[in-house]
């Protein structure tokens, strides 16, 4: 029984103390936690934990270690308040992570942040199609900041269509040099194939989506010669490829 008491006792106490320790380190959003700031919480965690598990261990032992670790991190804060430099070692800094719309792999992989993780929080922000996207920042919380590109009239869709057909107008003029390399600045280029849904992935990290592919009844041929026509010799050279609802192929080439 008095055992039980103890435990409760100390529960209580270190729960009431840890709220303390929380409020004198100031307000954070969860969601903007720095990695610093998890090592924090996790550290104040653990040693909360063994407070409340190791009843033979005096409260003085539990409450100077996580005191220290307060103290260290207002200290920390405080520095990197005033060095940018210490605060980009400590919380890192944002990462550019679609440039002029185009998908920087380089620092994708730098960041070890792949095409699913910038599907998944560009569908969070309401946004369909990474070719709607002018500029994507990693934030050092993970938290992904996007601005999309502006449309001077009606459907961002629809203008891009119209731009893509007055190309391929202005291409019978041109000469074979010429047309690749106009075919080459454009990342979107118009097809045939129509479907309902959410723009599907074809080609992702260099490597192709056969399922995709075969949910709109196309096959390796058939990509191979879409991407030859945006001005890509092979599939190893696109570093992401999806298609929308309208038949646009959207495609961002390997940084080599």
């Amino acid at each position: 029984m008095e055992d039980l008491f103890v435990s409760v006792y100390r529960t209580f106490f270190i729960y009431f103390f840890i709220l303390i320790i929380m409020r004198v380190m100031g307000k954070r959003e969860v969601a903007k936690l720095s990695i610093f700031d998890l090592v924090v919480f996790i550290m104040i965690a653990e040693l909360a934990a063994v407070g409340i598990e190791d009843t033979d261990k005096q409260l003085l032992g539990i409450i100077i270690p996580i005191t220290m670790v307060m103290l260290l991190q207002m200290l920390l804060s405080y520095i990197s308040m005033k060095k940018e430099n210490v605060r980009n070692l400590i919380d890192g800094e944002p990462s550019l992570i679609i440039q002029n719309g185009k998908i920087n792999d380089a620092e994708m992989k730098k960041q070890r942040y792949d095409v699913n993780d910038l599907i998944m929080q560009l569908h969070e922000k309401q946004i369909k199609n990474v070719a709607e996207v002018e500029y994507a920042i990693l934030e050092p919380s993970g938290k992904l900041t996007v601005f999309p590109k502006e449309t001077s009239s009606g459907s961002g869709q629809n203008e891009q269509v119209r731009v893509i057909r007055s190309k391929q107008d202005d291409m019978l003029n041109m000469e074979i040099g010429d047309m690749m390399s106009l075919l080459k600045d454009s990342n979107t280029i118009k097809t045939e194939v129509r479907f309902k849904g959410l723009p599907l992935i074809l080609v992702s990290d260099c490597k192709v989506k056969e399922e995709n592919l075969q949910r709109i009844n196309q096959n390796r041929f058939w990509l191979k010669n879409k991407l030859q026509e945006a001005g890509f010799k092979e599939i190893k050279d696109v570093y992401f490829a999806s298609i929308d609802e309208n038949g646009n192929l959207f495609v961002d080439g390997k940084d080599y």
